[in-house]
């Protein structure tokens, strides 16, 4: 019997391998939709709605659970493809434009013509002016203070 069958064997383990690592350790460039910053504050469901306002604005909509951290505030930002500040859109304490008791929903006006020109948007979380909380879970920035999430 022949032993030149382990060297097509050994080539077809390592492409198997290379495929399931591959999949597996390769970051998707879609945005999670769940964010966790490092005081547990938790970030899930956005979504952007229309409005019949006469500047036909969207809402960034999302429910965000309360961690740690008291009297939270949110940077949003509009993003171009590179993830690079498109438009500034504000900060918005959650106390001014959330309601509800555990799960908190939130409403964020962003402007027609940035959502439609953005790619993704940036949330930063802070409850001291130029202290931002760490992004734990989820797609973030290059220093992982801002939370990404797709636009379209």
């Amino acid at each position: 019997m022949s032993k030149f069958w382990i060297i097509p064997a050994v080539a077809v383990a390592a492409i198997v391998a290379g495929i399931i690592y591959t999949s597996t350790a390769t970051q998707s460039p879609v945005a999670s939709k769940t964010t966790v910053f490092a005081d547990g504050t938790t970030i899930s469901d956005l979504r952007f709605d229309s409005t019949d306002s006469l500047d036909k604005h969207k809402l960034a909509v999302m429910k965000v659970a309360r961690g740690k951290e008291s009297g939270l505030s949110f940077a949003v930002h509009l993003n171009d493809d590179k993830q690079a500040i498109a438009e500034n859109v504000g900060d918005f304490e959650l106390a001014k434009f959330c309601t509800g008791t555990d799960v908190l929903t939130c409403s964020i006006p962003l402007s027609l013509s940035g959502f439609e020109h953005s790619k993704s948007l940036g949330i930063v979380a802070y409850s001291t002016p130029g202290v931002q909380l760490v992004v734990k879970e989820g797609r973030s920035d290059w220093d992982g203070h801002r939370a990404i999430f797709p636009t379209n």
